[in-house]
């Protein structure tokens, strides 16, 4: 089993996992896009909402509201997909020790994901969308 450390940073379109190396120099292992969570409510959703009756009885039409937006549901696919690769970097033993940074909304939505043996794994988390940072600053930033 390696002994490597892995950083994942992360926001709702896009992931770059990292591995730290001996001397403290970040590697890029892969990066991940999913452009769909970039994309407009109106892009995603292929119709209008339908119409409805209000309750009240006064005859008035209300455009009914999803219970959840595509958007919200394209952060869910992407987050699984990066839960499953990283499941699958466990299995193989491809790291012993995860870090991760993602902006807040898209970290809960992770950690929701992200399987118990790949809990168990992290070392720290970042509320902070680091994906646009060097190498350097992210290090500074998961080493505090």
């Amino acid at each position: 089993m390696k002994k490597e450390t892995w950083v994942l940073v992360a926001n709702g379109s896009l992931a770059k996992i990292f591995k730290i190396e001996k001397n403290s120099v970040l590697t890029e292992v892969t990066e991940i896009a999913h452009p769909e969570s970039r994309q407009k409510e109106g892009d995603l959703v292929s119709s209008r909402p339908g119409r409805t009756f209000g309750s009240m009885g006064d005859g008035v039409r209300h455009a009914y509201e999803r219970p959840h937006t595509q958007k919200n549901t394209e952060l869910h696919i992407f987050a699984k997909s990066l839960s499953e690769y990283l499941e699958a970097a466990r299995t193989k033993g491809d790291y012993a020790k995860l870090y991760i940074a993602a902006n807040p909304q898209f970290l809960g939505i992770l950690r929701q994901s992200l399987s118990s043996n790949t809990h168990q794994l992290i070392a720290g988390e970042v509320d902070k969308d680091m994906t646009h940072l060097t190498s350097a600053e992210i290090l500074a930033h998961i080493h505090k």
